[in-house]
């Protein structure tokens, strides 16, 4: 009778220990689904990110193209402001040319209308 119960009680360890080992297998089992599903996350999140990293590399690279494309209108500009300034102050003497020339032209035109008036009267008194 007594080896018998020591037999239950073995039988019973050995069950216990079945049960314990099932459920630690279990649990391995769910840690393990948890880590590969941590992984799966860990790769996408690392895609995302080499995905923005190569976003923020084209955005900075069209943001320099743009500023290098302003810069050079900027430059074009001021360069046409220049040109069209020199044109002005070109025009402005080419017109005080024009109107001495014109005084010059009246102040000639005056004295011949004198001289042209004298020698009538010079014909006329002879």
């Amino acid at each position: 009778k007594k080896i018998s119960e020591k037999q239950a009680a073995i039988d019973d360890v050995k069950r216990k220990y079945k049960d314990l080992q099932t459920k630690a297998k279990e649990k391995i089992k769910n840690y393990k689904a948890k880590l590969e599903e941590a992984d799966k996350e860990i790769r996408k999140a690392s895609k995302s990110s080499g995905a923005i990293a190569e976003e923020k590399k084209k955005v900075e690279a069209e943001l320099k193209q743009t500023s290098e494309n302003l810069a050079a209108e900027v430059e074009a500009k001021n360069k046409v402001q220049t040109e069209f300034d020199e044109f002005k102050e070109k025009a402005k003497e080419t017109f005080d040319r024009f109107e001495t020339l014109e005084g010059e032209i009246n102040s000639q035109k005056e004295t011949i209308e004198k001289l042209v008036i004298s020698e009538k009267e010079a014909k006329e008194l002879s």
